[in-house]
């Protein structure tokens, strides 16, 4: 009798041990239920010492560990933050080992400091060209990612593009990102002379095609920054600071009333710094045009 009550104990014991390695697998593979029922199985067959169930419980892991892992997008992008474990001195070294290629990886990491005293005066031919810019959108969305603020629309026509000066392509909107501080003595990431900005905001545009261009000066994805300074009531920005409130948790998404997003752009033809270089989250990717904007003049 005594024999059976500790083979009793045992098999709890062993069974609930199955149980914590099931949810530790769990987060391996991103399917806590089915791991942990797969674990129950193996803590049984541990327990019947069938070897055939051991069999059949690591063979069924074996193929859904895979199509687990790799189905499931979040993936193939690295978790990033502002924090010390997940900081911007972290984001380079994950982004080389997600990258295709050492070619990919080679590139003028985003963001830089503008250097008044260094940058090159360049020639264009024509002045940036925008169009729709004014057009208003059929729907604004609001989300706050955990890591920032982006805005995106959705028009009825044409969507918004820009061409001309160096761009080698015309370029369509995508979205806008919002990077701000703790403080107003800092927020932006690009930074003028070393000098920070309370606020960035940076348009993502692409290439219509969406495919990378043979020709090696030209760049599928354009970023357009501003940086903003502290000012009188601006009520350009009254749309967007009124619904703030509406995204305050990460993973908050909501739609809006649609205004023209040249509320928030203004739409300059010179007098900006252009160079290559990257996205400035992870995965960092190269092949980026960053315009930045030198002052932002008040509407």
């Amino acid at each position: 009798m005594f024999d059976t009550a500790l083979g009793t104990v045992l098999s709890v014991m062993v069974q609930l041990i199955f149980l914590v390695f099931g949810q530790i697998l769990g987060q391996m593979v991103q399917h806590p239920l089915m791991t942990t029922g797969l674990c129950l199985l193996g803590a049984f067959a541990y327990h019947a010492d069938q070897e055939s169930l051991k069999e059949i419980y690591q063979r069924v892991l074996d193929l859904i560990r895979t199509p687990l892992q790799f189905g499931n997008s979040r993936n193939l992008i690295p978790a990033y933050g502002y924090d010390m474990q997940h900081g911007p001195h972290t984001w380079l070294p994950k982004s080389r080992s997600s990258a295709s290629s050492v070619e990919e990886t080679t590139f003028f990491q985003s963001p830089v400091n503008i250097d008044e005293t260094q940058i090159q005066r360049m020639a264009i031919r024509e002045l940036l060209s925008w169009n729709h810019y004014d057009d208003l959108p059929a729907s604004i969305t609001l989300e706050n990612t955990g890591q920032t603020l982006i805005l995106r629309a959705q028009f009825h026509g044409n969507a918004p593009t820009i061409s001309g000066a160096d761009l080698l392509a015309s370029y369509t909107f995508l979205e806008l990102r919002f990077h701000w501080g703790w403080c107003n003595s800092e927020g932006s990431e690009h930074t003028i002379n070393h000098r920070k900005f309370p606020l960035e905001v940076q348009v993502m545009h692409k290439t219509g095609s969406g495919i990378p261009r043979a020709c090696t000066s030209s760049y599928d994805l354009l970023m357009i920054g501003y940086v903003f300074e502290l000012s009188a009531h601006n009520p350009f920005l009254d749309p967007l600071v009124q619904n703030l409130r509406l995204v305050q948790m990460p993973g908050k998404r909501v739609q809006i009333s649609p205004f023209p997003i040249s509320y928030l752009m203004y739409q300059f033809r010179s007098g900006f710094y252009s160079y290559g270089g990257s996205l400035t989250h992870p995965p960092l990717l190269p092949r980026h045009r960053m315009v930045h904007l030198s002052r932002i003049p008040s509407h």
